[in-house]
């Protein structure tokens, strides 16, 4: 999900913590040279979503997903 999804999913995110359920949720985004921009679905997605997440983290480089995705569960 990207932007507008990450913020739909916020019921869930926050309803999944009020019931101690595990949760991951992946988001996506525009290109990194366009941040600050106003690219298609900016967002700020890791600030809005951390008061509703034990973990949360935007990935620079495609090759640490496999750690911070270990990270999310592990979190979760």
């Amino acid at each position: 999900m990207s932007g507008p999804g990450v913020v739909h999913a916020l019921a869930g995110l926050a309803n999944a913590q009020q019931n101690g359920w595990p949760m991951v949720l992946i988001g996506g985004a525009s290109e990194t040279w366009r941040n600050g921009m106003g690219a298609f679905q900016e967002e700020r997605q890791v600030l809005i979503a951390t008061p509703f997440s034990k973990f949360a983290h935007a990935i620079e480089h495609v090759h640490r997903i496999p750690f911070y995705v270990e990270m999310a569960v592990r979190n979760a």
